[in-house]
């Protein structure tokens, strides 16, 4: 059977302020391995809350730091709800969900407090979670995700070939701490649309793409009409757009294949970057001085002083 999911993307209609976002050291790099790839591909780590165990996913098309599904959140004593907001994922469907403020949890040896944590609906996931059989649903794999702004003041390591993720609390001691960006193709990182977004040129010109490791496979936005649902498009190999040019300034990373797919979010999204793009080069995302440094192949971690 194949399971493929596309990821949520979020827009703020109404939400409390959040706290302030701190990290309880002000030097560190952890290593922290990713347990286990989920039936959608999307890469899973293990983090602790009031000392239980939950997995979770590392969901870079998540807007937020942490989320906990409906089904697992009762397990967290010490969360505190603070309001509500409106959530829109790919296909435009809106839900209300639930946040709370709480005081901390953990990832390998990295202690986080005061954050956000919003309760994600089963129901929204499952809008976005396609398979080849009717009526499937998304299974228990994960009991929650991690968003890009856990890491908005470090600096984040993505390695799929050696299941690992690194966070660092700047690129400088990253580097400090053995691992170079020399040979890896920099270029400007946006997040100012609550995305994490980089320029790229195409055979049909300038697009601008998400970075999203919850979502399996790179998607084009497409508004052609279709009388195919988007799971059937999304699902279907012929479905396809293939671009011989995609290059990162001036590095060429085509022949690269997107699936054409209408995305119906609040503002317009031209392309998303998935899993199979993170399966294939490494990426670092200095999100303190906005740069995104990518390998031009997996390969290329073989080659660099990448931490043990």
């Amino acid at each position: 059977m194949l399971l493929l999911t596309v990821s949520c993307f979020s827009s703020t209609s109404t939400q409390e302020k959040q706290t302030d976002q701190t990290n309880d050291t002000s030097s560190y790099t952890c290593t922290i391995p990713i347990t286990k790839l989920t039936s959608t591909q999307n890469p899973c780590v293990e983090i602790l809350i009031e000392n239980k165990p939950f997995t979770v996913d590392l969901d870079l098309g998540f807007k937020g730091a942490i989320s906990i599904l409906d089904t697992s959140i009762d397990q967290i004593l010490s969360k505190t709800l603070i309001g509500t907001e409106l959530r829109t994922n790919i296909l435009g469907k809106q839900y209300l969900i639930n946040l709370y403020s709480l005081p901390e949890f953990k990832i390998g040896t990295i202690n986080f407090s005061q954050f956000i944590l919003l309760e994600r609906n089963t129901k929204f996931i499952n809008d976005v979670y396609f398979s080849t059989e009717q009526d499937v649903k998304h299974p228990t794999e994960v009991q929650g995700s991690l968003g890009w702004e856990l890491f908005y003041n470090s600096t984040l390591l993505i390695d799929i070939k050696n299941l690992k993720i690194v966070v660092s609390d700047s690129l400088e001691t990253l580097q400090q701490q053995g691992f170079s960006v020399d040979e890896l193709i920099k270029t400007p990182l946006f997040t100012e649309r609550g995305l994490v977004e980089l320029e790229t040129e195409t055979n049909n010109g300038p697009m601008l793409c998400v970075l999203d490791t919850g979502c399996t496979l790179s998607v084009i936005n497409s508004d052609d009409d279709n009388n195919k649902s988007v799971g059937e498009r999304f699902l279907d190999p012929e479905n396809v757009s293939v671009f011989s040019v995609f290059k990162v300034g001036e590095n060429n990373f085509g022949p690269i294949s997107f699936r054409n797919i209408p995305i119906k979010t609040p503002f317009r999204i031209e392309a998303i970057l998935g899993m199979d793009f993170f399966e294939n080069h490494v990426v670092v995302l200095d999100f303190v001085n906005k740069f995104v440094y990518l390998s031009k192949s997996s390969t290329t971690t073989e080659k660099s002083n990448l931490l043990p």
